[in-house]
């Protein structure tokens, strides 16, 4: 159907079809105003698929359209039909009208959106069958009737068309040409006759939902395709009067066939050993599609049994998947294939989407078929390819694996690899079943083997191809006995006869039969009663077997390799070493042998153990130990695990010892009562021949030394020297250790000398502890590489403080207190670890003290009896700490003398009772006297203020004063 504009008949005039005229500005397709009419309006237009009608219009007025209803069968048009639509738009249509409010608000159509706040108005949405389309739609108009209709909330209806939807709009199931239909919750629709509009006030809600399937794809019938696009339009209006608002929303939806899932991805067919046939593929390569894997249906495994061309029959489905990850990894096991028999080739198809499209085919995958013959002198080997080419993922190559004889050992080793699918294994057997098998290794997330069925064949050497034993070791057993051990010949069981010993104590022979072996795999033999404690014994092999498989003819190879026992010797002869001898175990060595002889030492009755390896067959040991037994032993070692073993020799052994080194003096602690604690590192001793350490002491650095103490414990690191004075002068000390096999052997030195520290203190600098102190060692030790500690505490009370740290021999100590008494002493650290103490010295120290100032004589008042009345001011220091007095000093004429004193801080008053200021004036001033020894002033006398004497002189009229000392300003009273 085609929706278009028609032109309206004037039905007045007959016949009937003039066309009926438009006003200026409109016509037939352009029937509502539009911008000609009003600059804001937007002309009509209509969407020829729905037929809806579009327009924005602020002209009013009364207006006629004519929709024309087109409908083609078969692109030959079979009907017409015309619908004439008269439209009113009204002008001033107002929700509220005055006196009520000044206000004009215009009704306006209700509000439409989804859930999330989203208009909806038109939406055209593409959807895959299957999936599911569900919209929530919700109005609202919260304007008012206009008062003339009673005002109160307006209501909103609904009204919805379109052919998918169900009966009553509630069934999904009947009611729509294609089901499943749509339905709408609540759908909020009359739908029992008589027909009724519903009316919601202020909101309402419903939710479109529709499942779309394959039902819903395009359709041809007959000449006629049936689109697969499908509108629904939800019709929302107000109760608005005279005329109600509206709000259309179309939804279109196209419904897509979905697109078919791409083919699997063979990887692996292995055939068991059985004969079935494990698979082993994966889901097709992720093509970016989105929500393809929704549409998997199943897989379906095709089989053909005569080759990759076919026929092909259905072998299985494989359903129930849920394909959310390319890399997942299936597998199908054929419980009735026979990959032993021949060749099975399958391949894998997909069902997916509504199955319009052919299914997608993946690649074919053949189980390996493997046929083994001889050709000539090599094993030929053929198969099929796994597939051509073999699959990106794996390494691209065929190996070839073959079971070591006999066949069915289980022995699989791999001996090569090939792109080609044939290869040629030379025949290293005299007759025997020698099975193959080829692998495909594929390295994707499969992680997956192909392999093909097991094929064999019985191969056999164009002549005979008997070799002898590999002789390779010779082990002396604690009672001279000879253990041989040998790698067996190439030639298998199926024609072995036996191995054949033979012996001789000389090199060049004669050789005697001594024994036989009859078990092919056994390779070893014991040679009981050889003495080869005592003896050298040299011994071959040889093997006898049949390679002929016809005639089964017996021979006997050439002997083996030569091979010897070890016989070994030793000599103590000098002092500190043991030298070892012994025979080769063959000139030259095995080519298999490791090449190397090892030495092995015990002390009886100790464990084995390894000491050094040499080429040679002489050794010479270090002995460490003093008159021990020591016994020795070569091994040998083959790279088949065989060992050659010597025969064991012993004997006493010693040496001069281990000379160690003198002990590292590195501490003096001087005691309170002057006896020295010395400290030091022990020296190495691995192997415990310490005997003793050994202190020497002297008065003087040059000497001399006089051995003090000794000490006989390893352990021991400290010794306290008794008597050693170090209150008195600086000691002297070295160390010497005493060791070896005697015990008494030094190496001939001594360790460093240490001086004790000896610590002198002066008080000569009032306010200062000067403290001196020799070092101990020049350089500094490296171990103590300081800084000193200094020391104090009150004089033989409590103990020691830090007051301070110093690189140099010497410290001032500030003080601060009056006669105190300290005691001090130096500290050195050392890394041993261990603390170097010097001597303690103490004295009286002391400083100057809190010296205060003068006060500050303000008055000097002669009083009525002639005494003398001070009064001053105090000083203002910080403390009165070690105040003693004020004293107060005097001229009577003859010059200042001290007078007196007041001996608290607090008084600012003296009365002068010895003056007479009624006949002399008398001059002051004042001294404080603070500090340590109360005696102490600050170098300066306080100001000097003198007492006024007055004289008056009577003269008639007048008093005539006259007073001295003479000044500046009196003030004068009468």
């Amino acid at each position: 159907m085609v929706y278009d504009w028609g032109i309206p008949l004037d039905g007045t005039n007959y016949p009937p079809g003039t066309n009926y005229p438009y006003n200026g500005g409109y016509s037939f397709n352009s029937p509502l105003p539009g911008p000609a009419q009003n600059p804001l309006n937007v002309a009509a237009t209509m969407n020829q698929f729905t037929g809806v009608v579009t327009f924005t219009s602020y002209t009013p007025g009364a207006f006629v359209t004519v929709t024309k209803v087109t409908a083609y069968k078969c692109n030959i048009k079979v009907a017409e039909i015309y619908r004439e639509i008269q439209i009113a738009l009204l002008n001033n249509c107002i929700i509220t009208q005055p006196p009520v409010s000044p206000t004009i608000v215009y009704n306006t159509p209700p509000d439409v959106q989804d859930l999330l706040g989203n208009p909806l108005n038109a939406i055209i949405d593409t959807v895959y069958a299957g999936d599911t389309v569900d919209i929530t739609l919700v109005a609202f108009d919260f304007e008012a009737l206009p008062a003339t209709a009673g005002g109160g909330p307006q209501s909103l209806s609904l009204s919805a068309t379109g052919s998918q939807f169900g009966t009553n709009f509630t069934n999904a199931s009947a009611g729509c040409p294609f089901p499943p239909c749509a339905t709408l919750t609540p759908p909020l629709i009359d739908s029992v006759p008589p027909i009724t509009n519903l009316f919601f006030p202020l909101t309402l809600q419903t939710r479109f939902f529709w499942i779309t399937d394959c039902n819903h794809l395009p359709k041809n019938l007959g000449c006629v395709t049936l689109s697969s696009t499908y509108n629904f339009v939800l019709k929302v209006y107000d109760n608005f009067c005279p005329s109600p608002a509206v709000n259309f929303n179309t939804l279109t939806i196209v419904v897509l066939a979905p697109p078919p899932v791409q083919p699997a991805r063979m990887k692996c067919a292995d055939v068991l050993a059985n004969g079935n046939v494990q698979l082993t593929f994966m889901p097709p390569i992720d093509t970016g599609e989105a929500d393809t894997n929704q549409f998997f249906k199943a897989f379906y495994v095709y089989r053909s049994t005569t080759g990759t061309g076919g026929p092909y029959t259905l072998l299985d489905s494989l359903k129930g998947f849920k394909i959310t990850n390319y890399d997942t990894v299936i597998t199908y096991f054929d419980g009735t294939a026979n990959g032993n028999a021949g060749a099975v080739s399958y391949y894998v198809t997909i069902r997916s989407g509504c199955d319009l499209e052919p299914r997608s085919v993946s690649d074919t995958i053949s189980t390996m078929f493997l046929q083994v013959s001889q050709v000539g002198l090599d094993a030929s080997l053929t198969w099929n390819p796994l597939m051509t080419p073999l699959p990106p993922s794996s390494t691209r190559k065929y190996y070839i694996w073959r079971e070591q004889p006999p066949a069915g050992s289980a022995n699989w080793v791999l001996i090569d690899s090939t792109t080609s699918t044939t290869y040629l294994d030379p025949v290293f057997v005299c007759a025997d079943s020698i099975n193959y098998r080829i692998h495909v290794v594929d390295t994707s997330t499969a992680n997956c083997v192909s392999r093909s069925n097991i094929d064999g064949a019985l191969l056999q050497s164009a002549v005979p191809n008997i070799t002898s034993p590999s002789f390779r070791s010779t082990e002396v057993l604690a009672n001279g006995d000879v253990a041989l051990c040998w790698v067996g010949s190439l030639d298998t069981a199926q024609y072995f006869s036996q191995y054949s010993v033979y012996h001789s104590l000389v090199r060049n022979g004669p050789y005697v039969k001594i024994g036989n072996v009859s078990v092919y795999s056994t390779n070893a033999y014991t040679h009981v009663g050889a003495n080869a404690n005592n003896q050298i014994n040299y011994y071959y092999l040889t093997l006898t077997a049949g390679c002929d498989a016809t005639n089964l003819q017996e021979s006997t190879t050439i002997p083996s390799d030569t091979l010897a026992s070890m016989l070994l010797s030793l000599n103590n002869g000098t002092v500190g070493f043991a030298d070892l001898n012994w025979n080769p175990l063959r000139r030259p060595l095995p080519a298999t042998s490791t090449g190397t002889y090892i030495i092995n030492r015990r002390v009886p009755p100790g464990a084995w153990a390894v000491i050094g390896n040499t080429i040679d067959t002489t050794y010479r040991d270090t002995i460490v130990l003093c008159d021990t037994l020591i016994q020795y032993r070569v091994d040998i070692g083959d790279a088949s695990a065989c060992f050659s073993k010597s025969s064991v020799d012993e004997d006493q052994f010693t040496s001069g010892g281990d000379i160690i080194d003198n002990p590292s003096i590195r501490c003096l602690a001087v005691q309170a009562n002057g006896d020295v604690q010395i400290s030091w590192v022990a020296p190495a001793d691995p192997n415990n021949f310490f005997a003793a350490a050994q202190i020497y002491h002297a008065s003087t650095p040059a000497g001399p030394y006089v051995l003090v103490g000794t000490v006989n414990n390893y352990a021991t690191t400290t010794w306290l020297h008794v008597g050693a004075n170090a209150n008195a002068g600086v000691q002297y000390y070295y160390m010497k250790s005493l060791s070896g096999c005697d015990g008494i052997t030094s190496d001939g030195s001594t360790s460093d000398t240490l001086a004790s520290m000896l610590l002198s203190v002066s008080n000569a600098t009032l306010g200062f502890a000067d403290l001196t102190w020799n070092a101990m060692h020049t350089p500094s030790l490296a171990s103590a590489a300081g800084p000193y500690r200094v020391m104090r505490r009150s004089t033989g009370i409590g103990a020691y403080v830090q007051i301070g740290t110093t690189a140099n021999l010497t410290f001032r100590d500030t003080i601060t207190t009056c006669n105190v008494p300290l005691e001090y002493r130096i500290e050195l650290d050392d890394n041993a670890p261990c603390t170097s103490i010097s001597s303690a010295d103490n004295d009286v120290f002391t400083y100057l003290g809190n010296i205060i100032g003068n006060p500050t004589l303000r008055c000097v008042s002669v009083n009525a009896n002639g005494s003398i009345l001070l009064t001053w001011e105090n000083p203002g220091p910080v403390s009165f700490a070690d105040f003693n007095e004020y004293e107060i000093w005097r001229d009577n004429g003859t010059g200042f003398a001290l007078l007196d004193s007041v001996s608290n801080s607090a008084i600012n008053t003296f009365t002068d009772n010895t003056a007479n200021g009624n006949s002399q004036s008398y001059a002051y001033y004042l001294v404080t006297q603070s500090g340590c020894t109360g005696q102490e002033d600050n170098g300066l006398n306080g100001n000097i203020l003198n007492s006024i004497y007055l004289t008056t002189a009577g003269v008639i009229g007048q008093a005539n004063l006259s007073w001295l000392p003479f000044l500046l300003h009196y003030l004068l009273q009468r």
